[in-house]
């Protein structure tokens, strides 16, 4: 939401596109642009014919979502976090047994929700079995669960019959 701002643009610039517009195509571009879109960090691997929506997430949905997989990467927080399992309630579940190190920083997004802040939108790509597996938004999706708030939070989810070749499916 901070490069609409800096962009001097509102939500309107993604939720209603125009896309003819070859200027605002560009700017959503340049909000997308965040973690290595369209094809590098988080991003390598991702399909191009991904099609976006908002949603409100509900109770179900985070019983089901997933931290990406990230087995093939150096630090693999999220596999050992819930050992292996992948499931965001496992890992809020292990990380209020023994928070890891690498992840203190939920501590903080934690507090933040008990303080009353009001978190950005998690990125989900929408899995083949109907589940959520999370692009960015880990550790807010953690301490969502760990605050006992799994419903009515913004998302955007997108969803490609292509998914399963992303790297972090």
């Amino acid at each position: 939401m901070q490069v609409l701002r800096s962009l001097s643009r509102g939500r309107s610039l993604i939720e209603n596109p125009d896309v003819a517009d070859a200027t605002a195509s560009r700017m959503r571009k340049m909000v997308l642009g965040y973690r290595g879109y369209p094809a590098d960090g988080l991003f390598q691997g991702f399909p191009t014919d991904v099609t976006w929506r908002c949603v409100r997430l509900e109770l179900r949905d985070f019983e089901t979502m997933r931290y990406i997989n990230d087995i093939g990467t150096p630090h693999r927080h999220w596999d050992n976090l819930t050992g292996g399992t992948r499931r965001v309630t496992d890992g809020a579940k292990s990380y209020e047994r023994n928070p890891p190190v690498g992840l203190a920083h939920i501590a903080g997004v934690l507090a933040a929700l008990r303080s009353g802040h009001v978190l950005q939108p998690m990125i989900f790509a929408e899995h083949a079995d109907g589940s959520l597996i999370l692009l960015e938004g880990h550790s807010r999706a953690t301490a969502y669960i760990m605050n006992g708030q799994t419903a009515g939070q913004e998302a955007f989810v997108g969803s490609s019959p292509s998914m399963p070749s992303w790297v972090f499916y």
